[in-house]
């Protein structure tokens, strides 16, 4: 979608994508509230965003396919996990060789176990978002 991504604290992060989430909730298409445990943010579509969407995807002849698949892969997870998803989605750009994104992971997300990150990696490649 043309973001430009830095590795960042929580994981990637984009600046242009953070400011089109305020102008999203300050034109009332999404919601954003903190996440109850204190850990990140919970962000909903309002009824007015379900409506500007599915026009757009109509528009723009977007598959609901793709949508729906990453809509299954992070909707509900818990920030913690999106954190890792994101961290070995933005390594596996840099890399082709699955052991190296997992050690880049490693060294800058020590908190994760050598078992989650694996998950993870397995997560991504079962849906083929990464190879």
């Amino acid at each position: 979608m043309g973001y430009k991504f830095r590795l960042y604290i929580y994981g990637p992060y984009s600046s242009d994508l953070a400011g089109d989430i305020d102008t999203l909730e300050d034109i009332g298409l999404i919601k954003v509230n903190y996440a109850p445990d204190g850990y990140g943010y919970l962000i909903k579509i309002t009824p007015e965003g379900e409506d500007f969407l599915n026009k757009k995807l109509r528009e723009h002849s977007v598959s609901e396919e793709k949508i729906d698949k990453i809509i299954n892969l992070l909707g509900g997870e818990q920030v913690k996990k999106m954190e890792l998803l994101g961290t070995l989605l933005y390594f596996s750009r840099l890399s082709d060789n699955p052991e190296e994104i997992k050690q880049l992971v490693n060294v800058v997300k020590p908190h994760f176990s050598h078992n989650d990150i694996e998950n993870g990696f397995n997560q991504l490649k079962k849906e083929g978002v990464i190879t």
